[in-house]
């Protein structure tokens, strides 16, 4: 059997002082800058915003833990994260290529009570996952639902039948095709 490392557990030697303020400044830091560039920077409503809290997290960590990148470096850093996005943010509104080249397109799972099978496979859901997320919005039978969207953050959406309500398109405009 091994020996259990136990520095790996407590190092007396790590500078905790220095985490403990490094974290205090980052975290205001980001508190700045979320308030300078706005709540969408963690929406998770694009790849671009999801690639920004994965980055954000990731400097985060690396700054108040590691001392590498420095707090100031690190800073710096997730500011240009922010800022990217900002300018992603503006070209994606002035060029729908760019915005067809850094997005994903809803997709239907399901649709007046059908199951589609190619757009499972196409999303790799499982029966068993849209099950699962028809049971937690209280589908009781598919013939209640009108579609369910896998939307381009990963969430699904259930968007039950009405009986007097007539169907947007502008709400299912840019879904893929059945």
């Amino acid at each position: 059997m091994k020996n259990i490392q136990w520095d790996y557990f407590y190092n007396p030697s790590a500078p905790y002082l220095e985490i403990a303020i490094g974290t205090v400044v980052i975290f205001c830091i980001i508190v700045f800058y979320t308030r300078l560039f706005g709540l969408k920077s963690f929406s998770k409503m694009t790849i671009v915003d999801f690639a920004n809290t994965v980055a954000i997290g990731s400097l985060l960590a690396s700054s108040i833990v590691n001392g590498s990148p420095s707090l100031l470096t690190g800073a710096f850093a997730i500011f240009m994260v922010f800022l990217i996005r900002i300018i992603f943010s503006i070209i994606r509104q002035r060029s729908k290529s760019f915005e067809v080249l850094t997005s994903n397109e809803p997709v239907f799972l399901l649709y007046d009570g059908v199951i589609i099978e190619e757009n499972l496979k196409t999303c790799n859901v499982t029966h068993d996952e849209l099950r699962a997320k028809l049971r937690k919005s209280g589908v009781l039978n598919r013939e209640e639902v009108k579609a369910v969207v896998f939307e381009t953050t990963g969430d699904v959406h259930i968007l039950k039948k009405s009986d007097n309500v007539e169907l947007d398109p502008y709400i299912f405009k840019g879904v893929k095709p059945i």
